[in-house]
Parts: structure tokens; C-alpha cells; sequence
């Protein structure tokens, strides 16, 4: 990847260790998008999707608002249910910068499981094309 390569204003950095296609890491202002391995096995729509569902992460301050609800923490499923929440906040913010159709085919290319961070594949897929 080439240096200086960015999303929205956000450094993307590559961690050939990565398990995930994507994620979001770091606080204000020092954010960045992580990209892993998988992430050129997708059609580029749908990776710009991906990096644009991580960019949201970012730009929604969902990491410095997870430290702020660790108080959610006193009863598990409210911060599980807190997380998920947020995921489908990225998720409509990638169908807002026009990319919903692509991130829900880039995630039924995922081979589905279960999370309590995450809403099930099937229901983010069913919300972003219905958005």
C-alpha cells in the first residue's frame, strides 16, 4: 500500500496479522483503519465499503463513546447490545455515503458467526438494503 493512503482523512495502515477484513483503531486524533489479508479478495465496491463502515467508526467517535459507556459494563448484554448498535450506525453510514448495496454483498460473501459485539450477518444484510 502505498504511504500517506487514506479514507476520508483517515490513515489506512496494512497488518498482514490480522484475522478481520477491516477494523478501526486508536483515538482522537490518532486513528487509523487497519487492513488485513482478505481485504483484496473482494471486488473494490466492496472494499471501499469495508473501509468506509470503519471510517464511519471513526468519524462517529464510536471508540471514545464505548470508553465513555463502560459503565454499561455493570450489566453485559446493555454494552453487547451498546456495541451492536453501533455497527449498525457504521453500517448506515456507509449506506449514506452511497456503498449499502455493496457492504451487504461484501458481507454475504463472509461466512456468517455469532458475536455478541456484532448484529447477525442476515440482519445488517436485510437493514442496508432496506435503507
Amino acid at each position: 500500500m502505498a504511504r500517506g493512503m487514506n479514507i476520508l482523512g483517515i490513515p489506512l495502515r496494512y497488518d498482514p496479522n490480522m484475522k478481520t477484513i477491516a477494523e478501526s483503531r486508536g483515538l482522537w486524533p490518532f486513528k487509523a483503519v487497519y487492513l488485513g489479508p482478505q481485504l483484496p479478495c473482494f471486488p473494490p465496491r466492496e472494499q471501499q465499503a469495508f473501509l468506509l463502515h470503519e471510517a464511519g467508526h471513526c468519524m462517529l467517535f464510536h471508540l471514545e463513546k464505548r470508553i465513555a459507556n463502560l459503565w454499561r459494563l455493570v450489566w453485559p448484554p446493555a454494552f453487547f447490545r451498546y456495541l451492536r448498535m453501533q455497527e449498525l450506525q457504521a453500517d448506515r453510514f456507509v449506506a449514506h455515503c452511497g456503498y449499502g448495496e455493496d457492504l451487504a454483498r461484501g458481507f454475504e460473501r463472509i461466512i456468517p458467526t455469532q458475536s455478541v459485539f456484532h448484529p447477525p450477518i442476515s440482519e445488517r444484510v436485510a437493514r442496508l438494503r432496506q435503507a
